[in-house]
């Protein structure tokens, strides 16, 4: 995962496949988050797409790296991702607001 990073950027990477139950969920996260965060450059890998590298780092799907940093094997809670974004861009709470509920329900 050596991507150079423009200075003071911030890079979210979701890797997924098509045999991935969770992988909808976390293309429609990563969406989510395009849109809450502009500033935020945002690449899915589908690794079954002919060509696609996965790192060594990536073991399994969907995995969301932030900054070449793994933050999230399967989908994340919404609020732990935007809490880890905002953390990366240094954009404090009081700026955007608290995050909204997770659309998307936990997997027992």
């Amino acid at each position: 995962m050596n991507k150079p990073h423009v200075y003071g950027s911030v890079h979210l990477d979701v890797y997924v496949a098509a045999h991935c139950w969770q992988c909808a969920d976390a293309r429609e996260l990563a969406h989510e988050m395009a849109g809450e965060f502009p500033a935020l450059h945002i690449q899915i890998f589908d690794l079954d797409q002919p060509g696609a590298e996965r790192p060594a780092a990536v073991f399994a799907v969907p995995t969301f790296v932030l900054n070449e940093k793994i933050v999230s094997l399967g989908t994340p809670f919404r609020q732990d991702l935007v809490r880890d974004i905002r953390q990366a861009l240094e954009v404090k709470p009081e700026v955007f607001g608290e995050p909204r509920k997770n659309p998307i329900p936990a997997q027992e």
